[in-house]
């Protein structure tokens, strides 16, 4: 190691001389079962939400499997670059999570997502006296990688034109309307039109909210509905339930989805929905703070991955992706 690890390593050995020992399985155990109450999913209650509770579960989970024997103590900033060099792949199955034997180098966003967990629970350590007061934890001398916006050039690809989302919707089955529906119209994520009811919608005030525990970020907001969303989604309306199909993980849902979605013969694009709520809407209305709030994202990535890639021609052809009425079939003479 440096000197400057050493002299790190030194300064914390005299500080934790007085600090509780804690494994960091044990550590993992406590800092989950604070982000969720109840041992079942479906009436577990998550102190953020589920989205960011099946996040530390994924990256936090497979460190907890890697150092679980392993004093906190004692996990080094070398020791925490080496897992991510090197994590090891698991899959979902009816018995659980398991081990494919494979392992992956973490890179970019991915990579920068791993560290951010790390010192969340190192810091969750620090707070609970088992690591020194005062001091930066190792996770925070973890190298950030570099993320790069995407370029215009990136993003112009990534988002439906009008008659792309108008085939979408007139040839998706009933069911899975509200889906692009509320992501192109309304700008909510994947995993949270999953966890939407009806009860969400209020059709008086033309508001949607999406409340703290469904929300990604752990905060609530409002989303107005334009005429055109209310137009869509009204005649899908039911008076309580789930607005899209229901299934126990989000994967499920996204796979479900992405299978029917395979039949229509429109390109697909990774988080299109959103993204092209983002594309338009920020050209609509020139406000960059007031997009970031509804999308619960910030002005600067808008600002950067979204715009001026549209027009006002472009903006009245999706204005008009309306219901169509069908024409019913003449009979058989």
């Amino acid at each position: 190691g440096t000197i400057q690890e050493a002299a790190r390593y030194y300064a914390k050995k005299a500080a934790r001389d007085d600090l509780e020992e804690i494994n960091f399985g044990d550590l993992y155990e406590q800092f989950m079962s604070e982000l969720a109450i109840g041992e079942k999913p479906k009436t577990r209650e998550y102190q953020r939400s589920y989205r960011y509770w099946a996040d530390c579960a994924h990256r936090l989970g497979a460190a907890a499997d890697h150092f679980k024997m392993k004093p906190v103590s004692a996990i080094t900033t070398s020791d925490l670059e080496e897992f991510l060099d090197r994590v090891p792949l698991r899959v979902r199955t009816s018995a659980g999570t398991v081990y494919t034997g494979k392992y992956t180098r973490t890179k970019g966003r991915n990579r920068k997502n791993y560290r951010t967990a790390f010192c969340t629970i190192f810091s969750f350590a620090r707070d609970r006296r088992y690591l020194p007061r005062d001091v930066r934890t190792e996770a925070e001398y973890v190298r950030e990688p570099a993320v790069q916006n995407r370029t215009a050039d990136d993003v112009r690809r990534k988002f439906y034109t009008a008659k792309e989302l108008q085939k979408i919707l007139d040839e998706l089955p009933r069911k899975w309307l509200p889906v692009p529906l509320l992501g192109c119209f309304a700008g909510i994520r994947m995993s949270e039109i999953h966890r939407l009811t009806w009860q969400d919608v209020s059709w008086r005030a033309k508001r949607i909210e999406v409340e703290a525990g469904r929300a990604k970020t752990g905060r609530r907001r409002y989303i107005m509905m334009s005429d055109q969303l209310v137009k869509w989604l009204k005649p899908l309306a039911e008076e309580s339930g789930y607005i899209a199909p229901h299934y126990s993980h989000d994967a499920t849902f996204n796979a479900e989805y992405g299978r029917v979605r395979d039949e229509i013969k429109v390109r697909k694009i990774h988080n299109g929905h959103r993204d092209s709520y983002a594309t338009y809407r920020l050209w609509e209305l020139k406000n960059e703070a007031q997009v970031a709030y509804e999308m619960g994202n910030s002005p600067r990535k808008l600002h950067d991955n979204y715009a001026g890639l549209v027009d006002d021609i472009e903006l009245k052809a999706w204005k008009k992706v309306l219901p169509r009425s069908k024409k019913p079939k003449k009979k058989a003479a």
